[in-house]
């Protein structure tokens, strides 16, 4: 063997340690303190991981109620859609079919408009919600309200 065969083979050897990581500084470095660090670090992001998964949940149970509750507000919305709220009427008598026919009697002479409610309920002394069958009849009677002009009974308005 040659002096220059030595040489290459050496250099080629020493090339191939500095690749594969086998320098002396990555041999002196202390890995103790970094070693605690990186436990603590990988705790804490469980810690994080384990945080947020519980706040998915929670977001998907509020997301769940709030569903809820918009379609609780348009049944809502739906079953007040047809109701005449009326102030200043007095009737006498409080029990439901006489009140329906009352009020009845009352938008046929008044109103000139012949509408059969479905309910009539008080809710103050001389106001009372009325609820219609449709939207057709409400209408009529939204319409012909201005016929109340300079009637004892005449505040009338919807909701």
């Amino acid at each position: 063997m040659d002096s220059d065969d030595y040489s290459t083979e050496d250099s080629k050897k020493r090339k191939m340690d500095e690749f594969f990581g086998n320098n002396r500084r990555s041999n002196r470095t202390p890995r103790n303190k970094k070693d605690k660090r990186l436990e603590e670090m990988l705790a804490l992001m469980k810690g994080m991981s384990a945080d947020q998964k519980e706040l998915k949940e929670e977001l998907l149970k509020l997301k769940g109620e709030n569903e809820v509750r918009k379609t609780i507000e348009i049944i809502d919305k739906e079953r007040r859609k047809n109701n005449v709220v009326m102030n200043g009427l007095k009737f006498d008598n409080n029990e439901p079919e006489v009140l329906v026919k009352d009020v009845k009697a009352f938008l046929n002479q008044q109103l000139k408009v012949n509408i059969t409610p479905k309910s009539v309920t008080r809710i103050a002394e001389r106001t009372w919600i009325i609820e219609l069958q449709n939207e057709v009849d409400k209408r009529k009677i939204m319409e012909n309200k201005t016929k109340l002009k300079g009637h004892e009974r005449r505040k009338s308005f919807y909701k």
